[in-house]
């Protein structure tokens, strides 16, 4: 599969919009609750949410034949705040390759280690991308309970 990587633009909000909410609704139901679900993503937000993302954050995404096939989010002091891959994507190489590009980006800034707060859904997939597990945490988020596990990866050569 031809994957493209490139910085976030404003037209790019809908789809990244679309793609969060049927992710965490579609991947992440295997180990989380509807009313999880619900709380983690209750609707699809509006393109202005996403735009002040991609204001704040570094935001990269991948395209495959011309769509949206996921999307990340890289802070300045390397906390990876979001990494999605679209639900009928997920094994097919898209997430490796967005997270090669988040470190090239992140070397580029001279930032030495990434960290993530990531699902129970994600903990593989960031273990086979190097992460170590520094801590398990919980977040509260409108109600509900998650379980999430505190990565981080070395950049150093």
């Amino acid at each position: 599969m031809q994957v493209a990587i490139r910085k976030a633009r404003a037209e790019d909000a809908a789809a990244v919009a679309r793609l969060f909410h049927e992710t965490v609704h579609r991947v992440n139901a295997i180990d989380y609750t509807p009313s999880q679900l619900h709380a983690w993503s209750p609707k699809i937000r509006p393109d202005s949410f996403w735009r002040q993302r991609f204001r704040k954050h570094q935001v990269i995404v991948a395209i495959a034949d011309h769509t949206l096939a996921g999307f990340a989010e890289l802070g300045a002091d390397g906390y990876i705040d979001a990494f999605f891959v679209h639900h009928r994507l997920q094994h097919k190489g898209v997430g490796r390759q967005l997270m090669l590009a988040l470190f090239q980006a992140a070397r580029a800034r001279r930032v030495s280690r990434l960290s993530a707060d990531v699902s129970i859904t994600a903990l593989p997939f960031f273990q086979n991308m190097g992460f170590q597990l520094a801590r398990r945490t919980k977040r509260f988020y409108r109600n509900q309970v998650f379980r999430q596990y505190h990565m981080v990866r070395s950049l150093r050569r």
